[in-house]
């Protein structure tokens, strides 16, 4: 869920619609206690848990867990426990609750048993956005067709969709929702169209107008088609290349590292401009399909800097995990700059209002009002750099597609409205202060 409750403070109440699928106002978890057969499908559980809680069964992720001691070193520095909770997730394959009651020492063969689970809702509440059907390009798709840039030099990766009327309507549709002021607050967008979009605004017309961070479809030495991004951008050696019998001009002089989606850098692959000629690079998605469902990541609550023993037989570490891990789902063509938003917007989760008397931590005990201090100061902090995240992503897409401020693209010479270096610069600026 998110947090509209800790982030609304950002924007005016009477602009916020906060219909979530939250089940408590006040609290992050709830407990519920349910009947089931043995030979019960996980799925009606989960209708069960959905009927319970309020939440969608889709929107559910069963986790069976061993609560495991922290190191020795660390007991007494960690609030309200000195476990870990080891998660263990369940098949999302659906099948009977009794291999829910599966573990050591249990008793299968008794009438009644009562197992432990927990579970997690989807960090995700999917905004629902107005689709427009882009318009037939003469028959050919948005890769296939042929215009001509203003040099006169024919492109067929030119985003020739792009200047169709429906394709700019749903631009304009996109980026009023993207970057809203309910984003990241009460709801998230997805920005696979942006995205794609992006790309193909942002296209190279010459090995100069290589971008890091360009999304595109690279085949692969096995002429395997899969999204990545230019993670970096190098000058060829001309001479030793020359001495290898090879002609180098100055546009293939440059060359570019494409990070696949998914893979570890070791498949990273090199191309020169002649490959985005060639076809061998193309815009994002015109040949690999988009992967739809979320990417998501395990937080965990750590104290200390990194988890290394400091000995081989001393069993002390620098650090622990302890407490409730949890997950977070991202939307894959989020950049950092989002998924960052996303992520602080989760952790505010954590900062509640209803505290302790006094608080543990490893330099002593804090005193309840001095917490509810910290706390307020933390919401107020979070609150503003989600708002500086989502409104800089949503003005790096508008930049890069050429929208300006009343919504209408840029006519000429788009990537001259599209500064990313300054962006940057301004976005670390406004995160600075």
């Amino acid at each position: 869920m998110n947090c509209p409750n800790i982030l609304d403070r950002r924007i005016k109440e009477n602009d916020l619609n906060t219909s979530t699928s939250v089940p408590s106002e006040s609290s992050i978890m709830e407990t519920y206690l349910l009947s089931v057969s043995r030979l019960a499908d996980i799925g009606d559980l989960k209708l069960r848990l959905e009927e319970a809680s309020g939440i969608s069964a889709e929107k559910l992720r069963l986790c069976k867990f061993e609560l495991v001691p922290v190191p020795l070193s660390f007991r007494g520095k960690i609030p309200e426990s000195n476990r870990y909770m080891k998660l263990i997730p369940l098949s999302d394959k659906e099948g009977p609750c009794v291999q829910l009651t599966k573990s050591p020492g249990k008793d299968e063969t008794s009438d009644l048993s009562i197992t432990d689970i927990v579970v997690y809702e989807s960090t995700l509440n999917t905004r629902a956005v107005e689709v427009i059907e882009l318009e037939e390009l003469n028959g050919k798709s948005d890769d296939e067709k042929t215009v001509t840039s203003e040099e006169g030099e024919t492109d067929t990766y030119e985003i020739g969709y792009l200047r169709t009327s429906s394709s700019q309507s749903r631009i304009k549709t996109e980026l009023r929702y993207y970057g809203s002021d309910d984003e990241c607050v009460t709801v998230d967008t997805d920005p696979s169209f942006l995205a794609r979009s992006v790309s193909r605004s942002l296209w190279p017309m010459k090995a100069a107008d290589f971008r890091l961070g360009l999304r595109v479809d690279a085949m692969d030495q096995r002429d395997h088609w899969f999204p990545g991004s230019i993670v970096e951008i190098s000058d060829f050696n001309a001479k030793e290349e020359g001495k290898k019998g090879k002609e180098i001009d100055e546009a293939s002089s440059r060359r570019v590292r494409v990070h696949f989606d998914n893979f570890s850098a070791r498949w990273d692959e090199w191309y020169d401009y002649d490959d985005f000629k060639n076809g061998h690079v193309r815009p994002l998605y015109s040949h690999s399909t988009p992967k739809f469902k979320p990417t998501e990541v395990l937080v965990h609550h750590r104290i200390g800097s990194s988890c290394k023993k400091s000995s081989p037989t001393s069993g002390d570490f620098s650090c622990a995990l302890f407490g409730q891990p949890f997950y977070l789902q991202f939307f894959n063509e989020w950049s950092t700059a989002r998924a960052g938003a996303h992520v602080l917007a989760q952790a505010a989760r954590f900062l509640q209002s209803n505290v302790p008397s006094s608080f543990p931590t490893p330099g002593g005990s804090i005193e309840s009002d001095r917490l509810e201090e910290a706390i307020e100061t933390a919401c107020s902090a979070i609150a503003e750099a989600v708002d500086v995240l989502v409104s800089s992503e949503r003005s790096y897409i508008q930049h890069a597609l050429a929208v300006q401020d009343n919504g209408e693209m840029v006519t000429g010479d788009r990537k001259r409205y599209f500064d990313a270096a300054a962006m940057t610069s301004a976005l670390s600026d406004k995160l600075g202060r």
